[in-house]
């Protein structure tokens, strides 16, 4: 939720785009930037799932990442799914739950990625995806 961000750019866990913009040291503002794209990230998992649809748990990559060693290594989430609800486990060990009361939950999304920028224009579909969305109680955390 944007007060689950707003709390972290708050205790600054998490720095706000204004930082981004505002910063003057092009490697700072980098960081900066990195910092954000990978908190975004790491709410977006491999494999869709969707409550209600049978149990479920294992361990899962994000799109989050870092570079070790040479090395390319994904952040991952613990998530345990059944037919009432999901739980995350997150890298800290922070557990959250889907928020069942709002309806923001098991809502499909669809991605296509196009032969041109402006889909108006497009011609061909190399692409698509799909993703489930669900509202959690509260921001994940790699780090």
């Amino acid at each position: 939720t944007n007060k689950a961000i707003e709390d972290l750019q708050n205790a600054n866990m998490l720095p706000t785009w204004e930082m981004v913009e505002n910063e003057t040291d092009e490697e700072r503002r980098d960081s900066l930037q990195a910092e954000i794209e990978n908190f975004l990230k790491y709410h977006i998992q491999d494999n869709a799932f969707y409550i209600g649809e049978g149990a479920s748990s294992g361990e899962y990559e994000t799109a989050a990442y870092k570079v070790e060693d040479g090395n390319l290594q994904y952040y991952k989430l613990k998530v345990d799914v059944t037919n009432s609800g999901m739980k995350i486990v997150d890298a800290k060990g922070l557990t959250h739950n889907v928020d069942m009361s709002g309806g923001l939950y098991n809502l499909m999304a669809r991605e296509y990625q196009y032969d041109t920028a402006d889909a108006t224009l497009a011609h061909t579909i190399y692409t698509s995806s799909f993703a489930v969305i669900h509202q959690i109680d509260g921001a994940l955390q790699y780090k």
